[in-house]
């Protein structure tokens, strides 16, 4: 087993096209886990298991003036949350290549009668040596957010995005190429 523990500082910042200014920063959740290896080959497989839990130590009531701030604005979920997730790896001398898929599932409703949207993910990733202290690589990136679940009665009605609850899911897909 590998344990984990991590505590976030976030310094959010968010300009409006009205040029409107918002922040928030402070403490985020603090987030606990473990790894396992469940399987090891000698050809270089192996297979992790992810288990952990975010505590929901970080501030959801933080406010711009006397406005409570978007959900992406707050600090923290204000839920418990359970972040599973299976990782599978290869190694050759000369290549490397992995995928990962995981998520954030939310349990409960916080205080304010909300919670923030479950999240799938998945990675997938390889690598090739080419020479003894160069190699090049490829990963892709998907992830899936659910929209909140509720609604924070504190926020104002708008127009904005930022304060609607059905405007918070999104799927996000992303390709990186590197050198090392």
């Amino acid at each position: 087993w590998t344990l984990m523990g991590m505590i976030n500082y976030l310094d959010n910042e968010m300009s409006m096209q009205n040029g409107m200014a918002m922040e928030s920063n402070g403490w985020g959740d603090v987030k606990l886990g473990g790894l396992c290896e469940l399987a090891s080959t000698n050809d270089g497989r192996r297979t992790h298991l992810n288990l952990g839990v975010s505590l929901p130590t970080g501030s959801i009531d933080e406010k711009s003036g006397s406005n409570t701030l978007g959900y992406g604005m707050q600090l923290g979920s204000g839920t418990w949350d359970f972040t599973p997730a299976i990782t599978f790896l290869g190694q050759t001398d000369d290549y490397s290549w992995g995928a990962q898929f995981g998520g954030v599932l939310r349990i409960g409703e916080n205080d304010q009668d909300y919670s923030l949207g479950n999240r799938l993910e998945a990675s997938l990733w390889g690598a090739r040596k080419l020479t003894d202290s160069i190699s090049a690589s490829a990963k892709l990136d998907y992830s899936s957010q659910s929209e909140v679940d509720g609604e924070d009665s504190r926020m104002m009605k708008t127009m904005s995005s930022a304060l609607d609850p059905k405007s918070q899911g999104r799927d996000l897909a992303t390709f990186g190429l590197g050198l090392n």
